[in-house]
């Protein structure tokens, strides 16, 4: 499912020309955080994904990662445990259908229950 998370965000980010093509030669947009975060797709009724989200859990804050780095810059104070959410992508056809809203209201019930 990853794979296919990652040539959705290829394919949409690509179509809005907001992604340098020659940084993804592989035709998908997969980083170090999917294999830790949690995910979540909506699927048309014959499977394909239109819509992804992730949502990456800092139970403790490792001072190597880009979020973190980014938050001390800024001076902020992040209590833990506390969430990243990111790489929410909905297909531009299956827009201004509350996709994108369903897949955050799901993240932030997912974060509450985490503690977050």
């Amino acid at each position: 499912t990853i794979r296919r998370i990652g040539k959705l965000r290829y394919d949409v980010w690509k179509d809005e020309g907001s992604l340098n093509l020659s940084v993804f030669s592989s035709e998908s947009w997969c980083d170090e955080f999917d294999g830790s975060g949690y995910h979540w797709i909506a699927e048309t009724v014959d499977g394909q994904i239109v819509g992804a989200a992730r949502m990456h859990l800092f139970r403790e804050l490792d001072e190597s990662s880009r979020d973190v780095a980014l938050w001390r810059r800024c001076g902020q104070f992040v209590p833990l445990p506390t969430v990243d959410f990111g790489r929410l992508v909905v297909r531009s056809d299956y827009r201004r259908r509350g996709i994108a809203q369903m897949l955050n209201e799901v993240r932030m019930i997912a974060a509450r229950n985490m503690g977050a």
